[in-house]
C-alpha cells in the first residue's frame, strides 16, 4: 500500500544521495586544502533535487502542506518512485564509470 510505497521512494532517494556524495568524496580527497570547500560547492547542486522531491514525498505521505502550496500540488507517489529511480541511475552510473578513474589520480 501506500506505506510500502513511501519507503520505496525515500530508500530510492537516499540511495542516490549516497551514491552522490561518495563519488564527490572521492573525487576531492585529492584535492590538498580546498578539497571541502570544492565539495560543498558541487553537492549543492546535485542534492537539491533530491531535497526537492524529499519535501515532496514529506509533503505527501504526511498529508502536510510545505512552503505554503508554492511547489504545485502533489503528485502520485508512484511518479515520486519513478524519479528517485531515475536519479539513483544516474548518480550509480556515473559514479560507476568515474570512480575507477578517480582511483587512478
Amino acid at each position: 500500500g501506500g506505506l510500502g510505497m513511501l519507503a520505496a521512494v525515500v530508500g530510492g532517494l537516499t540511495l542516490a544521495y549516497i551514491a552522490c556524495g561518495v563519488v564527490l568524496a572521492a573525487m576531492t580527497t585529492s584535492l590538498h586544502g580546498g578539497g571541502e570547500v570544492v565539495l560543498r560547492i558541487l553537492l549543492i547542486p546535485l542534492m537539491l533535487p533530491l531535497v526537492w522531491l524529499t519535501l515532496r514525498v514529506s509533503e505527501r505521505g504526511f498529508g502536510a502542506i510545505i512552503a505554503g502550496g508554492v511547489l504545485g500540488p502533489p503528485l502520485k507517489l508512484g511518479h515520486y518512485l519513478a524519479a528517485a529511480l531515475a536519479f539513483d541511475t544516474i548518480y550509480l552510473t556515473v559514479g560507476y564509470i568515474l570512480f575507477p578513474k578517480v582511483l587512478e589520480e
